[in-house]
């Protein structure tokens, strides 16, 4: 706890009226505080409730936590309090604001200070504007312990704004509890990918959707896909030779969009809000980092991509003149191509030529693998692999027929007759006749494709 503002042997006479009611009413809010930490609350109700007391002893209208990604240059509020409304209602702050446009608190962050503007007026004409935005006529504000990147802000105070010591102190509670709670809310990610051997590791998995892993936990695809930063992870991902400028990044993926500058502050919100979500999840490091060039992803974690992945197997598959090397390596490539590359931009220009390609890789190794279990007469196996490539490419010919020979070779004829006539409402009808082509070829009973 800290000290009194005053020490009670001095010479009373020698402080204001003022300074000695903000003495004992500071002792009056370390005992509040005292009595709110004894109860068993979690990290964001104690934050609020520093919010709370903080926003009262200095009898301002707001108080929040500011969170602040100095590299990409942006921050927010987090967490706050209104005064009028008693909680936490909507504010005047855009979803995020650039550290540019607050000269006096990019200063006061880099050399670790309090801020007291008593009249925002004094300030730049820029940040002046921003102020009346946001309806601040004065502010203080104390930033996190140790140098971490945040501030505690009250809005408009009427008392005590030569005496910071609460604020401080807030300073401190808020940025150890905001650590305490991105630990507890990133437990839940706390599922490890095989390939996870040390603290720089980081999976990424673009096949079926983005997927993220690390040491410290994982980030599915069903709560990723609904970041508008997971395209440009992909983009990332699929190009991580050199830093990418917004401007490049906004020509590749959105070649009709030329507001290049609107795009680059987008993507500072995204990369914000992707950072504020999961940055306890990279050991200390940032997934994406900010070059003089642009935007890449970090070097110094050791990324691995699924796709590099399958092109080193199926490299390898090819070059095996080894048969049951062959298989093993195949049948790696095919369990790692769960689905397209990142399906729910497939189809977009920029990563059209990605998802063909591994698609043609994908049906080139399962056909050679079929072949491979055709001759051992693995129609099981077989079976399995064309059941779990059909959920995803339910109209490809050639799956249909080795699922068809599956069923055959083990004498469940009622079934692959139900299968072949299912496939042949499903395909196209260049599929059809093919399909029944192939397996007229294989097997006698089966009439090959007349035109009618």
């Amino acid at each position: 706890m800290l000290k009194n503002s005053f020490n009670s042997s001095a010479d009373p006479d020698i402080f204001s009226d003022e300074q000695v009611k903000a003495a004992i009413e500071l002792e009056q809010m370390m005992v509040r505080l005292e009595k709110e930490f004894r109860r068993d609350l979690v990290p964001k109700d104690i934050i609020m409730k520093v919010l709370r007391l903080t926003c009262e002893y200095y009898d301002g209208d707001w108080s929040g936590v500011l969170d602040i990604q100095q590299d990409i240059g942006v921050w927010a509020p987090y967490w706050w309090y209104n005064a009028r409304t008693k909680g936490m209602t909507p504010t005047r702050f855009y979803e995020f604001e650039n550290v540019s446009e607050y000269p006096t608190w990019a200063n006061a962050l880099t050399e670790e200070r309090t801020l007291n503007i008593p009249l925002v007026d004094t300030v730049t004409p820029e940040e002046s504007e921003s102020y009346k935005r946001l309806n601040t006529k004065s502010v203080i504000a104390a930033p996190y312990y140790k140098g971490a990147t945040g501030f505690i802000v009250v809005r408009n105070p009427k008392k005590f704004v030569d005496n910071l010591d609460l604020l401080k102190l807030s300073a401190y509670i808020a940025s150890c509890e905001f650590h305490d709670y991105r630990l507890i809310e990133n437990t839940r990610h706390q599922i490890l990918a095989s390939g996870i051997e040390s603290n720089k590791d980081v999976c990424i998995n673009l096949f079926g959707g983005l997927e993220i892993f690390t040491a410290y936990g994982a980030i599915r695809s069903d709560e990723i896909n609904k970041m508008q930063i997971a395209p440009i992870i992909v983009y990332l991902c699929i190009h991580r030779n050199h830093a990418h400028s917004p401007r490049e990044i906004a020509e590749a993926m959105y070649p009709d969009y030329d507001d290049y500058e609107s795009f680059s502050r987008q993507i500072k919100h995204y990369i914000f809000r992707f950072r504020q979500t999961y940055e306890d999840l990279f050991g200390g490091e940032q997934l994406i980092v900010t070059e003089p060039s642009g935007y890449r992803l970090n070097s110094n974690l050791n990324i691995k991509v699924d796709t590099d992945f399958f092109d080193e197997i199926y490299k390898l598959a090819k070059n095996s003149s080894n048969k049951n090397d062959k298989i093993r390596l195949l049948e790696k490539a095919v369990n790692l191509y769960k689905n397209d590359v990142y399906p729910p931009a497939s189809m977009e220009h920029w990563l059209m030529p990605v998802t063909f390609s591994y698609s043609d890789h994908f049906f080139q190794a399962i056909e050679e693998l079929f072949r491979l279990l055709d001759e051992r007469q693995d129609y099981t196996a077989i079976h399995e692999y064309a059941v779990s490539a059909l959920k995803h490419h339910s109209k490809n010919g050639r799956l249909y027929y080795w699922l068809i020979v599956s069923m055959i070779e083990r004498g469940m004829l009622d079934l692959a007759r139900r299968e072949y006539s299912s496939a042949l409402q499903i395909l196209e009808p260049q599929s059809r006749k093919k399909l029944k082509n192939d397996l007229s070829k294989k097997y006698e009973f089966i009439k090959p494709y007349t035109e009618k």
